[in-house]
């Protein structure tokens, strides 16, 4: 698994020519709570937002992310990727059950390294003394979870899929 934080920063390069395109700015997240994409960087300063789309990727590894050629990124249109989030957006939302109760604000979001590049989970804090003195918490992702403009509302259930994780800080 791979933490958004981790790819952030990564130097984004064609395999075909071995030029670096640019950076992972941040990644895109649909209301679906799927990766649709990654916001690119420019190495140019005033160049337009640019992105490409999560499919397009051949992979995310540990020091770069891998495209199959240029020709993959796309310019970054409002009107056509409007409902996508960047996923430093849900740092610092709280989670909460649809009963009400509280599970911890987010941290970080977890993807697959598979080639779905699914979202798997979410790293959740209960503030810092919390997170030295008991760790955080990691939460699988599971439908059904909406993503509201203060807050992300999972079932009643996934309060018992909580595990407690320690991360290396």
């Amino acid at each position: 698994m791979l933490q958004a934080h981790q790819i952030r920063g990564l130097p984004i390069l064609d395999v075909e020519t071995g030029k670096e395109l640019g950076t992972c700015k941040d990644i895109l997240i649909s209301k679906e709570f799927k990766a649709a994409g990654m916001l690119i960087d420019a190495k140019r300063w005033l160049s337009a937002p640019r992105m490409i789309r999560m499919d397009a990727l051949l992979s995310i590894g540990d020091d770069a992310v891998m495209l199959p050629n240029a020709d993959v990124i796309q310019p970054w249109k409002e009107e056509l990727h409007g409902d996508w989030l960047c996923s430093q957006h849900f740092k610092g939302l709280p989670v909460y059950t649809s009963n009400g109760h509280q599970l911890g604000t987010i941290e970080d979001v977890y993807f697959s390294k598979d080639s779905d590049k699914d979202i798997v989970g979410l790293e959740l804090t209960d503030g810092f003394l919390s997170d030295i003195q008991e760790g955080r918490s990691w939460l699988p992702i599971q439908t059904p979870m909406r993503i509201g403009e203060d807050a992300v509302i999972v079932s009643s259930v996934s309060e018992q899929d909580v595990k407690k994780i320690v991360t290396n800080q």
